[in-house]
């Protein structure tokens, strides 16, 4: 059922911040549209795409990167090598768990 007439009052913690619910969605809404994003690659590599392993970067050796994103991300010093793909997996590129954040591409 549909709710009719004023919106509720919000708890007194938070009326002084917020008076009426509409403000509080309207900070909640900024807070979203705010924060950085980052985006997970996950390119699905194809039999004989290049693939970039990164030793200094990678949280393990099946941590991976197309090449569109190692060619836009600074590798420079790190143990690097490529090979082709057979099919199968994905790129890692953006995810925190699989490699470090300084090796992403922006």
């Amino acid at each position: 059922k549909p709710h009719r007439g004023p919106p509720p009052p919000l708890p007194p913690t938070l009326s002084s911040r917020y008076p009426t619910a509409h403000s509080a969605r309207l900070s909640i809404q900024s807070l979203g549209s705010s924060a950085p994003r980052r985006r997970v690659c996950q390119y699905p590599f194809k039999r004989n795409d290049i693939v970039w392993v990164c030793r200094t970067c990678q949280s393990d050796e099946t941590c991976v990167l197309c090449h569109e994103c190692f060619a836009h991300s600074d590798h420079e010093g790190h143990d690097v090598a490529f090979y082709h793909a057979q099919a199968g997996g994905c790129c890692d590129c953006g995810d925190a768990d699989a490699w470090d954040p300084g090796g992403f591409c922006p």
